[in-house]
Parts: structure tokens; C-alpha cells; sequence
């Protein structure tokens, strides 16, 4: 070979090798590309985002456990209890009405006079607690007609409340 053709094939291979070097940056940034996809795919977030509502669910639950429900009845809630318990007692609902009723109450005394009428419900309001007493403006309807709003008057006891005189 001579020297011209030996000087055009060099550089005929510079050229080449200069084509590969291009092309292997060109696949450093494809592959640089694909590495960013392949970060942007991972499960981080999503394991991050069940962890966060694992913990919710978890102080709930404990919240639950620590707090039952039954504990977190205010006062008012307690004596409007009592108010059925004792008008569910008065209908015969119940067959204790001394279950709902302060010991020596006077059912002839009573607002709410016995006879034959049904009396229902209507709304408890205004509860004043006191210690271990109570006041509360009860509205109950007999023969399906509001009676006046009356003051009953309540009285603690084992956690609970019963009507009294």
C-alpha cells in the first residue's frame, strides 16, 4: 500500500472511530434518560403514601381502644337517657320502673301524672348538672298531644341518672 492510500485509511478509521465516540455519547444520554425514567418509576412514593395512611388508621384504632365510645357520653346525653328509660318504664315498656326512679318517688306527685295515657318522648333541653343533680326542661306528648315543657329533676346515680320528685 502506499503512503496516500495509507493516510486516507487512517483517516477513514478517524472518522469511524469518531462516528462510535458519537454514538456512545449518544447512548450515554439515552441511557442517562432511561436511568431518570427508571428513578421516577420507583415505589418510594407509594410505600411512603401507605405508611402515612397506615399510621391514620393505627392512631384511630388506638384512639378507639384508649377512649371507647360508651366514655365519651356527655351529661346531657346521660339524663336524656334517663328520660326514656323512665317513660319506658311509666308505658310498661319496662318492668322496673323502680330502675328509673330516685328511691320514695311520688308518681302522683310527679309531672308527668299516672293514668292511662301513653306518653312519648319528645325532647330533652336545657340541662343544668350540679354535682350529682340535674335539671332538664323535658317535653313528652300523652295521647299523641304535647304536654307544657316541664322541669324534671335528676339524680346520679352508679354512673347513671334516675328521675326523681
Amino acid at each position: 500500500m502506499t503512503a496516500k492510500k495509507k493516510k486516507r485509511n487512517n483517516r477513514g478509521d478517524e472518522a469511524a472511530q469518531q462516528v462510535a465516540a458519537d454514538s456512545a455519547d449518544t447512548n450515554a444520554v439515552v441511557e442517562g434518560a432511561d436511568t431518570e425514567s427508571k428513578w421516577e418509576r420507583t415505589p418510594v412514593p407509594f410505600i411512603a403514601a401507605v405508611a402515612v395512611v397506615a399510621a391514620i388508621i393505627a392512631a384511630i384504632v388506638i384512639g378507639g381502644i384508649v377512649s371507647p365510645a360508651e366514655e365519651n357520653v356527655s351529661e346531657a346525653q346521660r339524663v336524656d337517657q334517663a328520660t326514656i328509660a323512665y317513660i319506658k318504664a311509666r308505658n310498661g315498656e319496662d318492668a322496673q320502673l323502680k330502675g328509673a326512679v330516685c328511691p320514695g318517688f311520688d308518681d302522683n306527685a310527679f309531672v308527668v301524672k299516672p293514668g292511662g295515657d301513653k306518653i312519648t318522648y319528645s325532647k330533652v333541653e336545657n340541662v343544668k348538672v350540679d354535682g350529682d343533680r340535674a335539671k332538664a326542661d323535658v317535653t313528652v306528648a300523652a295521647d299523641e298531644k304535647d304536654l307544657p315543657v316541664a322541669e324534671w329533676n335528676f339524680v346520679r346515680s352508679d354512673g347513671g341518672w334516675l328521675v326523681c320528685n
